[in-house]
This record gives C-alpha cells, sequence and structure tokens, in this order.
C-alpha cells in the first residue's frame, strides 16, 4: 500500500470500523503521543469497544519492515497505557495489512509474548481506500519459530550441468553440519552483463539450529562442530562446519546474506527453490515458495549493523536470539553494548514476564553518518537505539542517539582520518573490507561525539524518573540526566561548517561519488 493509499484505507476504516468488530467507537484517528526524546508517534485509529477497552488499531505500510511494524504496535500501545493510565487488561490490538507474507512469523512470535490481546486482520482495498473485506489473520502455529539466519551461502559455477549434479552434495554437507531447518536455491543469470564470469548458482539458507534446541543440546551442538566464539555472527560457525564437511566445491565461494541475495535477484538472475529440509518441508502448505524467497532476502529481523525484534525472557528461544544478534549489530560501539546487555540482563532478573521491544541501527561508519549530515542534513545514517519493556506492572522507555561536547572542531578532515584511520584511503580500504567499526569510537572521540542511553521510567505516572544509563561489571549504574553531554548533533553540524566543507572535499578527493 503507498503512503496515499494508507490514509485513505484508514480513514474509510474510521467511518466503518464494524469491518473489523460491531460495538467499535471511534475515539481519535491519528491520535498523537507525546513522549521525551523523540520516542511518541501516532496511532492510526484508537477506539473503545463495547467492554470498555481502548482499541489500538495500526495499518502497516507497504514500505515498512515487518518487524518494525510489530515494533512500533507495541510501542504504541506502551505508550497508550502511559498516557492513560492503563492496565494490560484495559488495552487490545488491531493490525490490518494488505499483505501478510512478512507478517506471518513476526506476528505469532508477538502473539506469544505480548499481554495485550492482538488480533490481525487482511484487508482487501481498492484504490479509492475503500475496504471490501475484512477477514481475521489465523496465526501460524509453529512449535518454534522459523527464522532463516543472516548467515547464508553461496557456491557459483560456470554450466548448470555442473551445478544440478552437486545438489546431493550440499544437502548431505548441510545435514552432517546439523543442519535441519534449511532450504537450498538455484539461482540463474539471463542478465547481459558480460562481467558475470559463473552464471549459476546453489544458495543455502538455515533456521539456526538452537531455535529449537535445549540449553543442554547448545552446549552438546558447540563442543561437537569446535564453537568458536569470537566468530561474529555466532551462526557463522554452522557455515563453517557445513565447509568442512562439503570439501571443495564448485569455481567461486562467496558468504552470502540478506542484502547480498536482494542484490543479486535484482540484477538480472532468476531463482528457485530447489530443495527444502526438515520443518521447511514439513509446513509447505504454510509457507510456499515465495514465502522462502522473501524470508531469505529479509532485512528486518537483523543485519549486521541493524535490529528490530520484540521478545521476552519467558520465551527463551527467541530471548536468546535477541541477546546473540543485538551483539552484533552493536559491534563498534562498546558503552552500548554494555548498557543492551545490562538492561536485559535486568530484566530477565526483575521482570521476566516482560514484552521487550528492539529497535537498534549501529552501522559503526561515523565517516558515512557525518558525511550525510553535512550535505543533506540526513541524520539516518546516525546511530539510534530504542527499547520498550513493559509488563502489567509498568513502562520503561530507554532512548539512544549520538551527542556532542560543544568543543568546536579545529582540525581539518584529512587531520581527522589521518588519526583515526590513517588516511583517508586507509579509511576505504577498511570500509571495503568491514574493519571501520575497530576505529569507530576513536573517530567520535577526536570530534567531541559520543553515544548515552536515557532510560525514562515508569512512563506517563506520577513517579516518573529519567536517568542516565552507564554500565559497571555487568549492571546497570543510573545517574541524573544533567551529566549529558551539552550539545546535539543538530548543534554539532551548526558549529562546525568548516570541518564539513573539508570533510566532503576530502572524500570526492579520494572516492568520486563516494557520498551520494
Amino acid at each position: 500500500m503507498a503512503d496515499h493509499l494508507e490514509s485513505r484505507i484508514r480513514d474509510y476504516l474510521a467511518d466503518h470500523l464494524e469491518l473489523l468488530e460491531s460495538n467499535l467507537t471511534l475515539i481519535s484517528r491519528e491520535y498523537k503521543l507525546d513522549n521525551e526524546f523523540g520516542a511518541g508517534g501516532f496511532i492510526d485509529i484508537l477506539a473503545r469497544d463495547a467492554f470498555g477497552h481502548f482499541v489500538v488499531i495500526e495499518i502497516k505500510r507497504s514500505d515498512q519492515a515487518a518487524r518494525a511494524a510489530i515494533h512500533e504496535l507495541q510501542k504504541y500501545v506502551a505508550l497508550l497505557r502511559a498516557d492513560q493510565g492503563l492496565r494490560p487488561d484495559q488495552v487490545r490490538a488491531i493490525l490490518v495489512s494488505t499483505h501478510w507474507h512478512e507478517l506471518a512469523v513476526p506476528f505469532s512470535e508477538y502473539l506469544k509474548i505480548s499481554d495485550v490481546p492482538t488480533e490481525g486482520f487482511i484487508l482487501v482495498a481498492e484504490q479509492s481506500g475503500v475496504v471490501t473485506s475484512a477477514t481475521v489473520y489465523r496465526a501460524n502455529e509453529l512449535a518454534q519459530p522459523l527464522i532463516a539466519s543472516c548467515c547464508q551461502d553461496l557456491i557459483l559455477f560456470t554450466d548448470v550441468a555442473t551445478r544440478d549434479a552437486n545438489y546431493p552434495r550440499v544437502i548431505s554437507a548441510a545435514q552432517r553440519a546439523g543442519l535441519s531447518d534449511f532450504f537450498i536455491l538455484s539461482l540463474d543469470y539471463r542478465g547481459d552483463n558480460q562481467k558475470v564470469i559463473f552464471p549459476h548458482g546453489i544458495y543455502l539458507v538455515f533456521s539456526s539450529p538452537f531455535q529449537t534446541m535445549s540449553a543442554r543440546e547448545i552446549r552438546a551442538t558447540k563442543r561437537r562442530i569446535s564453537w568458536d566464539a569470537e566468530i561474529e555472527p555466532a551462526d557463522e560457525n554452522f557455515l563453517v562446519e557445513f565447509r568442512r564437511k562439503l570439501g571443495f566445491m564448485g569455481d567461486s565461494n562467496e558468504i552470502g546474506n540478506p542484502e547480498k541475495l536482494a542484490t543479486i535477484l535484482s540484477s538480472g538472475w532468476q531463482v528457485a527453490v530447489a530443495h527444502r529440509a526438515g520443518r521447511y518441508s514439513t509446513n509447505q502448505q504454510l509457507l510456499s515458495n515465495r514465502d522462502l524467497v522473501i524470508a531469505a532476502t529479509r532485512q528486518e529481523g537483523g543485519a549486521a549493523y541493524y535490529l528490530t525484534s520484540t521478545a521476552s525472557p519467558k520465551y527463551s528461544p527467541s530471548w536468546l536470539k535477541l541477546k546473540q544478534s543485538a551483539r552484533d549489530v552493536l559491534v563498534g560501539d562498546d558503552h552500548w553494548g554494555a548498557v543492551f546487555r545490562g538492561i536485559l540482563a535486568e530484566v530477565a532478573r526483575t521482570r521476566p514476564n516482560a514484552t521487550v521491544s528492539v529497535n537498534i541501527y549501529n552501522p559503526a561508519r561515523i565517516v558515512l553518518g557525518l558525511a550525510k549530515l553535512f550535505r543533506y542534513k540526513d541524520m539516518s545514517y546516525l546511530p539510534k537505539l530504542q527499547v520498550v519493556v513493559e509488563d502489567s506492572a509498568e513502562i520503561h522507555l530507554y532512548h539512544g542517539e549520538l551527542a556532542w561536547n560543544g568543543q568546536a572542531v579545529t582540525m581539518s578532515a584529512q587531520q581527522w582520518l589521518t588519526r583515526a584511520f590513517g588516511s583517508a584511503n586507509d579509511f576505504l580500504f577498511k570500509q571495503h573490507f568491514g574493519l571501520v567499526h575497530e576505529d569507530e569510537a576513536a573517530a567520535r572521540q577526536l570530534l567531541g561525539l559520543a553515544s548515552f542511553v536515557v532510560e525514562i521510567a515508569n512512563v506517563g505516572g506520577t513517579n516518573q524518573k529519567i536517568s542516565l544509563l552507564e554500565s559497571s561489571n555487568g549492571r546497570l549504574r543510573r545517574t541524573a540526566p544533567q551529566n549529558l553531554p551539552t550539545g546535539s548533533i543538530a548543534q554539532f553540524v551548526e558549529t562546525n561548517g568548516q570541518f564539513g566543507f573539508s570533510l566532503l572535499e576530502e572524500l570526492s578527493n579520494v572516492s568520486t561519488g563516494w557520498v551520494d
């Protein structure tokens, strides 16, 4: 749904709430939720039912990642509870969308951990916004969720016959590496790019075996495949074991990931599902081949620099997955990593039934972030962190971003890049090989920039409290918010225009068009 269509659907539903449920009464469309640090937003439709419950109705945008939609829904429910002083049993939620392929797994996971009753509706709508059908969505009943790992594998071949003959070896190697839930895609190039010399591929995608294992089974698996705790992301250990079992194969071998596969598929390659194993096979009626391709290219659950997830300590598989994914995403920001681990540990220890919704973006690429900011005033490339923790007792929000110490930058961009990375060329080299995160903290510090996390405890209550969070020996330490750095990123840009000009000039000299 395009944004303008979504707004028309919102307006039509607001006038025809009976399509979702009889006796719903409209309170407001685009109900505003205010909050410190910009963590608020607008509920698409707020209504009340015949029993007096507040009903949060959210329409998933077409350009919104599925897990981001779940995060927004949970955040709005939490903020409404805080705004109105409501218990979980006084609130309900409804998520509506015209497409449910990407929503299926994250919505099913959310239903298992949320204390707020939530329903989904499949809409059929005309371009005018008129809703012709609204059907209750029946959530997947998977014993444990199938979540395609961002660690994937690609084997390329010159000819198709050799590729096809090697499927059995790949399947056997995957099984011997301990993978049970996996599928294999066949890739065939149909474009006209003469630089593509290996036009046929086998692409392996798997759901981490740990999703269905007990803690004892996980420990046994790690011993069996010589687990290396230093490898990040952790699932890459399974690919290492897969490669050991497979041996030499193909004309070229590459590590895959959702972003790479999405790029491949948009560049003249055709894809087909060649093999399904484990629950990917037994759930064929539930998960079509198209669903598998979507799962393999899905990026919203988490990758090297972003994570959107909803979990609870009471549901251990997703809780473990959240901790593992966050560790990978927060590489390059030790402060955020320590504070986030402290938040999860504290929640597990003191609020084991809470629902935790996380949205983290941490590219650990301050050079790119500042270049985009100085040229386009675009702050979307800068790191940000948001966590909502909700249970029957209280709601806590955690908000993180970059701040500035207020001291003007006196060095040029060339001097900065040299001191932080060795040189501009060294920076580009490290970026190409994914090593810039190693110098991220030092690069920020040279400019007076640092990340922080603020906690807003008991949101909306009479005892609401705002604290600056630090980590000490694995525990959270709370201090007064007055200890925050004095300047914002916007003030940094306004004050250091000459530095910004030199940064853009230096980058254009070493790599034409890099910022664009």
